[in-house]
């Protein structure tokens, strides 16, 4: 079934903004929440990697790197709680 793959690529879109979503709002209790900035930060970061996928890693790398450096900007994270949130969107990408 390859039409089944197209399938994922939405789920796992929806499953990255709702564990971003839960970890910020829910665990580090941010005051200053908006949903479409966590939509916007991980499509920028999906497109940006894109870009610079030269060898299986870097892609990886520049998704996480632009995602860690926007939270830590937009919602003040501390560096352990950017290590969660990226060990916990590993995990979803990878898992």
């Amino acid at each position: 079934m390859p039409w089944a793959l197209f399938l994922l690529i939405p789920v796992l879109i929806i499953l990255n903004v709702a564990a971003v979503t839960l970890l910020l709002k829910r665990v580090f209790k941010v005051p200053n929440f908006s949903v479409w900035t966590v939509i916007g930060i991980l499509l920028l970061g999906g497109l940006l990697s894109g870009f610079v996928d030269v060898t299986w890693w870097s892609g990886y790398a520049v998704y996480f790197a632009i995602i860690g450096f926007a939270l830590f900007k937009k919602f003040q994270l501390s560096p352990s709680q950017i290590a969660m949130t990226l060990a916990v969107l590993t995990a979803i990408n990878f898992g």
